[in-house]
């Protein structure tokens, strides 16, 4: 039992302190970014996320919180990380919201994505809407959106995450964080704000 209670004690101090992963901002960032908020803010925060995990939708609700408390300083990435073998919409979710980008209303879609239960009539709608300008199904557009998706994977892969949501902060210095709470990113952004002036 004290064994345990050391375990769980050292895990806390590790999802409190959270040290500087060696990977490089734009690893984690990733492809000409399409980010919500202050295009010139100097800290990024990056979601791997799942259109159909619950978590990921509660996570939302605390991304526009966090961003409204930090102001300009931060920005928003979100990088599309579906878990297919349990999540059967999010593949084709994520498509249709990376679809939505090519036409510039991706956070209208991410956002309407998370505002309830993903359901097969939600992603349907949203292809409707973009089928008008050219025909979804086999279109350029949707296989480069599923181009997107698969990179945003590989990339998430290679950074270990394995589950959603998963946050990363990107600080001045070219520092990244991978966040075990987002009540991490006020600490960090002041912490770093001190640091780096």
């Amino acid at each position: 039992m004290a064994a345990g209670v050391v375990f769980y004690r050292a895990h806390v101090v590790r999802v409190a302190d959270p040290k500087p992963l060696e990977v490089s901002t734009s690893e984690v960032i990733g492809r000409l970014p399409d980010l919500f908020g202050n295009p010139k803010a100097r800290w990024t925060l990056v979601e791997f996320g799942d259109y159909q995990c619950a978590p990921c939708r509660r996570a939302s609700i605390e991304v526009r919180r966090v961003m409204s408390s930090v102001g300009d300083r931060l920005r928003f990435q979100f990088r599309n990380y579906p878990l297919r073998p349990i999540h059967p919409l999010s593949q084709s979710a994520a498509v249709a919201a990376e679809v939505a980008r090519s036409r510039g209303e991706f956070w209208k879609v991410h956002d309407w994505f998370y505002d309830d239960v993903l359901t097969t009539d939600r992603i349907q709608s949203v292809n409707r809407t973009y089928a008008s300008v050219k025909a979804m199904a086999g279109s350029a557009n949707e296989r480069d959106a599923s181009a997107v998706v698969e990179k945003d994977i590989k990339a998430g892969e290679s950074l270990g995450v394995n589950s959603t949501p998963t946050f990363f902060l990107c600080c001045p210095g070219n520092r990244v964080y991978r966040l075990g709470s987002l009540k991490q990113v006020q600490q960090l952004v002041r912490d770093t704000d001190r640091s780096f002036g």
